[in-house]
C-alpha cells in the first residue's frame, strides 16, 4: 500500500442497522501523512468526522480525527467506528484494541455483538448565561453549563425534539460548539449537538459529548449506568456507564462501504 492508495470505509456508529447513527469515514495508513493531506481528505469526504489510523514501529495504534473544517481534539463515534474496523473487518480474532491520541490512550473492547469504550469524564460547570445567547431558547427554562463545549438543559425531550437552532447565533457562542439535553421519556436522558464552527450543523451522534453528559445526567438521577438516546434526523442510542473519573461508552456499528481512495492521482 503506498499513499498514492488508502484503505478507506465508512461505519455507521451507535447504531445496529445502515442509514441510521452517526457515519464515520475511517482510513488505513501504513504511516502518517501530512497534516494538510489528512484535511483535503476530510474535506472530500463531507462527513461529521474522518479518523485516520495507523501502527507506529512499535505496533502501538495510533488515531486523529477531522472534521471537514479542522483537527479535533476527541471523537467518539470516528473512534467507535475505527475499533469496529480494526476488530470487526482486519482482525475478526482480536477483541481489544487501544487508541493513542496526543490527549492520552483509548481502550475499546469487544462486547457481545457492541463495542465498549473508555473515555476521559469531562466535569460541567454551571455559568451565567450572556443576555444574548438566551434568544436561543426564548419561551424555555433552561439551565446553563460549560465543558469544551456549551451545555444547556431543557425541560423534556419536546424542547429538545422542537428546537430550531439558529446556526449563527451558535457559531457566536465562545464554546466550540452546542450540546442541548433533557430528561427522555423511554430512555434516561436525550440530546442534540449543533457544531457550525466545524463544519457540523448538526451531528448525527456525539460519542465524545456524553463525556460529560454522563456525569451530569448520573449525579441527577443518582445512578452509574444510563441510556441515552440522541435525537437527530438519523439518530443514535448509547449505553453508558461512569466510573470514577472515566465514562465507557457502549455502541454498535455496521459497515456501510469498503474501498480505495487515491488523494495524490
Amino acid at each position: 500500500m503506498s499513499d498514492l492508495e488508502l484503505p478507506i470505509y465508512q461505519v455507521e456508529a451507535f447504531t445496529n442497522h445502515v442509514f441510521g447513527g452517526n457515519p464515520a469515514a475511517v482510513i488505513i495508513l501504513e504511516h502518517p501523512i501530512r497534516e494538510k493531506q489528512m484535511q483535503h481528505i476530510a474535506l472530500e469526504n463531507n462527513l461529521s468526522e474522518t479518523a485516520f489510523v495507523w501502527r507506529d514501529r512499535h505496533g502501538e495504534a495510533w488515531i486523529r480525527w477531522f472534521t471537514p473544517e479542522k483537527e479535533v481534539d476527541l471523537c467518539g463515534h470516528a473512534t467507535l467506528a475505527s475499533a469496529h474496523v480494526f476488530l470487526n473487518e482486519i482482525n475478526k480474532n482480536q477483541n481489544i484494541i487501544a487508541f493513542n491520541y496526543e490527549g492520552g490512550r483509548l481502550l475499546i473492547k469487544k462486547h457481545g455483538e457492541s463495542l465498549k469504550m473508555t473515555f476521559p469524564l469531562w466535569p460541567v460547570k454551571s455559568i451565567q448565561p450572556n443576555p444574548k445567547w438566551q434568544n436561543l431558547f426564548s419561551g424555555n427554562d433552561v439551565g446553563w453549563f460549560s465543558y469544551r463545549d456549551m451545555m444547556v438543559v431543557l425541560p423534556n425531550e419536546k424542547a429538545v425534539a422542537d428546537f430550531v437552532p439558529d446556526l449563527g447565533q451558535i457559531a457566536n457562542l465562545p464554546n466550540e460548539a452546542l450540546v442541548i439535553t433533557a430528561p427522555g421519556d423511554d430512555s434516561d436522558f436525550v440530546s442534540r449537538f449543533f457544531a457550525p464552527k466545524m463544519g457540523i450543523s448538526e451531528d448525527p451522534v456525539t460519542g465524545s459529548a456524553h463525556c460529560a453528559l454522563a456525569p451530569y445526567w448520573a449525579g441527577i438521577l443518582g445512578k452509574k449506568k444510563l441510556h441515552a438516546r440522541q435525537l437527530s434526523h438519523r439518530g443514535g442510542e448509547l449505553k453508558l456507564e461512569v466510573q470514577n473519573d472515566l465514562v465507557i461508552i457502549e455502541g454498535s456499528c455496521k459497515t456501510y462501504l469498503k474501498g480505495t481512495i487515491y488523494p495524490e492521482s
